[in-house]
């Protein structure tokens, strides 16, 4: 009792979860054994999304069109966001999320058909159905102090007021990991019930911030590195750094805003504007069908 009372104070203390986080719970099929995971769980969850890119190829000199059978897509990619202070902060590779496509790569060799991202959408880690997500993309390019080929900022336009602060600096700061999963690959399932990895860790900064603990994870959609902060005996939660992984697990840090005064706001095109006109033709062309 004494532990669910602490956890309900520590969450209104810091206005990151609705008290509903807790009865959502039950939902999930996550595995996790003890409170202290199931604390970093309910205390982050409702700040962190998953976002769902899709994309279909285009033939510009014969104005036609390829997506899969019976879809409006010819490819999707799932990856990970939070949202802290309005912002949403995911990885770039939704912008061009076909680079890691086979089947793209060999139409667009063959043929030199072009991607075209289509339709961005998100859901809730405790839910099933997917929301179409209108953004604007946060630029740093202009300042020449922002190197990184990972952080992506996003301005959502009528999101959900959930908020997790952030931590730029991670040195010597040991922390959590935070690695979602599921069953099956997203591109079979993507509406199915999501897992967890939730474990202590320390990265070992001298050595590209690998993690100690590494753990043969399949069908991951991606994973954060937490911190924890007790201030005046309550527990605060940041978010500290995007979980990559090559050969091992590392902690990739997050983009130190304080050194970009004025980052460029650049609106994004509508979904109709990159949605073919009654004047393009459609085709089925089936991926990993590349006989023809």
């Amino acid at each position: 009792m004494q532990t669910q009372i602490f956890k309900k104070l520590v969450i209104l203390t810091f206005g990151l979860l609705p008290i509903t986080a807790f009865a959502q719970f039950d939902k999930f099929n996550t595995g996790i054994i003890s409170d202290d995971q199931e604390f970093i769980k309910s205390a982050v969850d409702s700040a962190v999304f998953v976002l769902r890119q899709e994309y279909y190829l285009i033939d510009t000199v014969e104005n036609k069109i390829y997506t899969q059978d019976n879809v409006d897509y010819f490819g999707r990619y799932y990856t990970l966001a939070f949202i802290s202070d309005s912002i949403m902060w995911t990885d770039i590779r939704i912008l061009e999320p076909w680079l890691n496509d086979t089947s793209y790569k060999y139409y667009n060799k063959r043929y030199g058909w072009k991607a075209v991202p289509t339709e961005l959408s998100y859901r809730a880690l405790y839910a099933k159905e997917y929301t179409p997500l209108k953004y604007s993309i946060y630029d740093f390019k202009a300042d020449s102090a922002i190197d990184d080929d990972y952080n992506l900022l996003l301005k959502p336009e009528n999101f959900p007021n959930y908020s997790i602060p952030i931590l730029t600096d991670t040195k010597n700061e040991a922390g959590w990991a935070f690695i979602i999963y599921a069953d099956q690959k997203m591109e079979i399932c993507d509406t199915c019930a999501l897992k967890y990895s939730i474990f202590k860790a320390k990265p070992d900064f001298e050595n590209s911030a690998q993690l100690e603990k590494q753990l043969e994870i399949k069908n991951v959609i991606g994973g954060f590195y937490i911190v924890t902060n007790t201030q005046t005996g309550f527990i605060k939660f940041y978010m500290a750094g995007y979980l990559r992984k090559l050969l091992k697990w590392y902690v990739w840090p997050l983009q130190d805003l304080t050194i970009c005064k004025n980052p460029k706001v650049i609106n994004n095109q509508e979904v109709e504007s990159t949605k073919p006109d009654d004047n393009t033709s459609k085709s089925k062309k089936r991926k990993g069908k590349q006989n023809d």
